[in-house]
């Protein structure tokens, strides 16, 4: 993986102990599985870090504020499909 993204391998485990939404399954033999999402957040970790220049601390507070907006627009869904309940 750390070939595909463009980085060395210990910069991978790193941002594992530093960005706690990346989280890469192991086989029993001890390797990391990257699920698309995962590879979908490295891909965005480096871009935020590398070419827009964030911190650490930056990138951080940026995945969880993504986090909030899933939140909000589930808790959005939720009340438009009870409006449209209430319609039918």
């Amino acid at each position: 993986m750390a070939e595909k993204v463009g980085v060395e391998p210990y910069v991978l485990r790193y941002w594992e102990q530093e960005f706690k939404e990346l989280h890469p399954r192991r086989a029993n033999s001890g390797r990391r599985i990257y699920t698309a999402s995962d590879i979908e957040l490295i891909f965005r970790i480096k871009k935020l870090l590398y070419e827009e220049h964030y911190t650490i601390e930056g990138v951080q507070k940026k995945l969880s504020q993504k986090e909030v907006d899933k939140d909000i627009l589930t808790e959005v869904r939720k009340g438009l499909d009870e409006i449209i309940k209430m319609l039918k």
